[in-house]
């Protein structure tokens, strides 16, 4: 087939035809994806090859700081045990900690002290999720659910943190960090 032919074969999509996809939309409103600096491109040393304009400095690039959280630290989360924990009686089902940094590790070890000789499986952050045209009235708690967001990594917790802080600024949801956390034995822990 001549290249002629192959032109003239190929059809057109209608604009119609053509779809974005919706996460695409959300990603490009995502306030996460951030612009990135321009740098100079590495430069390949080759045999023979001189360099002759003069080295730029890479400090008169501006470097922006775009924090995790803005969270006050310290700060007072609470804790709740998974009803699949398996921890030594008597056990806490609720605990009010204090969380010194936004770091999941101290998270952690907050969680695992109240329960001595376990070690945290899964960490959850609680979200109060209300139905639609829940108001703030007397029974407005009534309509709201728990919804869990795992929770594995600094950044997620950072996201939490502002999420929980920004619900209780805007009267939207409790405002108070709460973790749900799956206990489990530790090493050498034996429990009767």
């Amino acid at each position: 087939m001549s290249e002629g032919n192959y032109a003239s074969k190929r059809k057109k999509p209608a604009t119609s035809d053509l779809q974005i996809d919706p996460s695409l939309l959300l990603a490009a409103s995502d306030a996460a994806i951030l612009p990135v600096a321009e740098y100079p491109s590495p430069q390949h040393y080759q045999p023979g090859q001189y360099q002759l304009t003069p080295q730029r400095s890479l400090d008169h690039y501006q470097h922006q700081y775009y924090p995790a959280s803005n969270i006050p630290m310290p700060l007072p989360v609470y804790f709740r045990l998974h009803p699949h924990s398996s921890t030594p009686l008597p056990a806490k089902s609720i605990w009010l900690s204090i969380l010194q940094a936004p770091s999941v590790t101290q998270l952690r070890d907050l969680a695992m002290r109240e329960h001595p000789g376990t070690v945290v499986h899964k960490l959850e952050g609680l979200v109060l999720h209300r139905a639609a045209g829940a108001g703030a009235g007397a029974g407005a708690g009534q309509d709201g659910r728990d919804v869990v967001v795992d929770i594995a990594n600094d950044e997620e917790l950072g996201a939490y943190l502002t999420h929980a802080k920004s619900s209780s600024e805007q009267g939207a949801g409790q405002g108070k960090p709460t973790f749900l956390v799956l206990l489990g034995p530790g090493e050498g822990a034996c429990y009767v």
